[in-house]
């Protein structure tokens, strides 16, 4: 039903960005966990994509109800809070800059119209 839909969009003309989330059917939600290693140790850095605007340059992180950050020790600690909030694992994939490993964690989970 997507890809029927998707595709009459594109057929018609409308370009992917002129579609609004509204003119379509969502059936999951995707967010990105991005890990960067620290310099001598085994911590990493941890931000997180939902696909939101941000300004340029600007850090994503996980803060309590207080606005305080999370502190998570790895990659694998990170997946075990955000499955919490009932995301899954979909893919993973690394990028070495120099002497820094960069993670990428792909998650998705159900959506259901309203933010969690």
């Amino acid at each position: 039903m997507y890809c029927t839909s998707f595709a009459q969009q594109v057929k018609t003309g409308q370009t992917v960005s002129a579609i609004k989330e509204g003119d379509f059917n969502r059936t999951e939600e995707y967010c990105l966990i991005v890990g960067t290693s620290k310099l001598f140790s085994q911590k990493v850095t941890i931000d997180v994509d939902f696909g939101q605007e941000r300004k340029w340059m600007s850090r994503m992180r996980l803060v309590d109800e207080k606005g305080q950050p999370i502190t998570l020790e790895s990659m694998v600690d990170a997946l075990n809070y955000m499955n919490g909030y009932g995301w899954e694992f979909v893919n993973a994939y690394t990028i070495t800059m120099g002497n820094t490993n960069v993670y990428h964690f792909l998650l998705k989970r159900p959506f259901n119209g309203s933010e969690n």
